[in-house]
């Protein structure tokens, strides 16, 4: 599992050192840092399956994840990002870095060195060339032109983390019948749950125990099909010329009817987006794809305090089943923080020049005090998280 994650001018950190637990939950106000966190894992998790693909090598910082992006704004510096593992009784450290190398002779294109060491293997590196951002998408783009070690193998025992920023509407789009992959916002769940009713029956009759001990008012969930409408450009030459055609596809898939207690077949889109997120969570945590590292990204939305608890309940019962899951999560309930233990618990928060730290309830100066007579959600809600700035905690800023 990954005991700490280390960050040097990412994003919104300037340094911070942040120790991690296998169910660890982080709060605070929005835009201080929950989220970068887990962008940071993601990118960290990713390392070891890129090595051998260059289509991942390519894809990796793209986006959001460009060294523009996830450089903090006025830094200068080089930009680093890290952690260290625990695995079979060893340890194990990761250090990415992105160097600025200065810009091309139009000043338009963005150099970078990128580099990634394991322990004290020999550096996995490349160099990066970010275009300026364009147009059409508002996003820059990257082109990564050599790299050294590629052909070597981090061999980082770090499972791929899956980041969920679950969304209703996603969650309850038809999937096509051959695609068995759930998407960061929770596409292809349709798809997933039809695989796991006729592969894994017993362990799709257990999801559905799982969600209505969440969600009491629910019974089940059935997939019946229907047809999707793809359309695709169709290229082709007439002459000198190259015309572009859009050409409709009619595919075979599934889409969700949930039975509640109240009433049955209830279309997915008139379903609440807390049994809608239950579900899409549990699926993933159960169904054929079980990740060893998932990062939620606000875990709670749409539940109410009781079902906060409840799904806790069943995560601890998932982890107690596989020892190697870890799972880093963002929340704004103090409900939820109830159900955690204080070393869980991660607080993040913004001092005047925009820096985010983080800091543990713990760090709390009157923690002493207060831990035998108050749960995390209390003290979290009592004394908040601003306190992390006031002290002025340079490990952390």
């Amino acid at each position: 599992m990954i005991k700490s994650v280390r960050l040097k001018n990412f994003k919104s950190f300037r340094e911070a050192e942040i120790p991690l637990e296998r169910f660890t939950v982080f709060v605070g106000a929005n835009g201080s840092g929950k989220t970068t966190v887990l962008e940071a894992v993601r990118c960290l998790s990713a390392m070891t399956v890129t090595v051998g693909k260059k289509n991942l090598v390519y894809g990796l910082f793209k986006d959001r994840f460009s060294p523009s992006q996830i450089l903090r704004k006025g830094s200068t510096d080089c930009m680093e990002f890290g952690c260290d593992v625990e695995s079979a009784g060893k340890s194990s450290s990761l250090r990415c870095a992105f160097a600025f190398q200065g810009h091309s002779q139009s000043d338009r294109i963005s150099k970078w060195l990128f580099s990634a060491t394991r322990d004290q293997f020999p550096p996995w590196i490349l160099r990066v060339e970010e275009q300026p951002e364009s147009a059409d998408s508002g996003d820059p783009s990257t082109n990564i032109t050599d790299i050294k070690g590629y052909e070597s193998n981090l061999d980082f025992p770090i499972s791929p983390g899956l980041l969920l920023r679950l969304n209703a509407r996603d969650i309850i789009e038809p999937s096509e019948d051959d695609k068995l992959e759930i998407s960061e916002s929770g596409r292809g769940i349709a798809a997933v749950l039809v695989e796991m009713a006729l592969s894994q029956p017993d362990q799709f009759k257990l999801l559905q125990v799982a969600v209505n001990s969440v969600i009491p008012a629910f019974e089940r969930v059935r997939m019946i099909k229907t047809t999707l409408l793809r359309t695709e450009n169709l290229v082709y030459r007439d002459g000198e010329r190259t015309i572009t055609q859009p050409v409709g596809r009619r595919l075979s898939g599934h889409k969700l009817i949930l039975d509640m207690k109240n009433a049955a077949d209830i279309p997915g889109g008139s379903a609440s987006e807390g049994t809608l997120l239950v579900i899409a969570i549990f699926t993933l945590l159960m169904g054929p794809s079980q990740p060893k590292l998932l990062l939620l990204d606000d875990i709670d939305r749409g539940l109410h305090p009781k079902a906060m608890g409840d799904l806790v309940k069943v995560i601890r019962k998932l982890m107690e089943q596989d020892p190697e899951l870890q799972i880093i999560a963002t929340s704004h309930s103090p409900y939820l923080l109830d159900h955690l233990e204080y070393k869980e618990v991660r607080l993040t928060s913004l001092d005047a020049d925009g820096v985010a730290h983080v800091g543990m309830l713990s760090d709390y100066p009157e923690f002493e005090q207060w831990k035998d007579v108050m749960r995390p959600g209390e003290l979290w809600s009592t004394v908040g998280e601003d306190w992390l700035t006031e002290n002025g905690k340079k490990s952390n800023g």
